[in-house]
């Protein structure tokens, strides 16, 4: 009887955090139910490569969201064009709690046929001086030797990708403070 063999691939995480010092969780909340934010959020990343909001479903105390980043293969790194022959399509699914106090969530992206994955927990929380937000990545490439090296060119973007988002974010509700209050 052979015994299992044991994935020597590890996923590596990531923790990020941003201060809305002006802001509170109920004007962070109006602002992510907002497709006009999302589309300012997304305008930043347009600046890099296409990007489009494919849906955004708002309640009262939840919201999802779905959009493409669409990266060039000439823009990647060469270790990830070694592994992909065409431009990469990012599809990222957002869903966001309300309770009233925090606002929770988790995100997911993926790449069809990709070899591997990239989720993320939220929390936005109030912290006496306005709202923080701390955001948990885990990235994981199934593909030996090179995997690691993947998953931190992944996290590396991702810093930057995150401070472009949250920053949008930021700047969305300083200019929209009225309509979130």
């Amino acid at each position: 009887m052979s015994s299992p063999v044991k994935s020597l691939l590890m996923a590596r995480r990531l923790d990020y955090s941003a201060r809305f010092v002006s802001h509170t969780v109920p004007q962070v909340w109006a602002a992510l139910q907002n497709t006009d934010h999302w589309e300012t959020r997304l305008d930043e990343l347009r600046v890099f490569s296409p990007n489009e909001l494919t849906s955004l479903e708002v309640e009262k105390s939840k919201i999802d969201a779905t959009f493409n980043h669409i990266i060039p293969r000439e823009l990647m790194p060469e270790l990830a064009r070694a592994v992909l022959r065409k431009d990469m399509v990012i599809t990222r699914r957002e869903h966001f709690d309300y309770d009233g106090k925090s606002i929770t969530g988790h995100s997911s992206a993926s790449i069809p046929g990709g070899p591997g994955s990239l989720s993320a927990r939220t929390l936005v929380a109030a912290d006496g001086r306005g709202a923080v937000l701390r955001v948990t990545f885990e990235a994981q490439v199934n593909i030996p030797i090179v995997g690691g090296q993947l998953e931190r060119v992944m996290l590396t973007h991702l810093l930057e990708l995150l401070d472009k988002e949250w920053g949008a974010t930021g700047n969305w509700l300083d200019a929209n403070s009225r309509a979130v209050v």
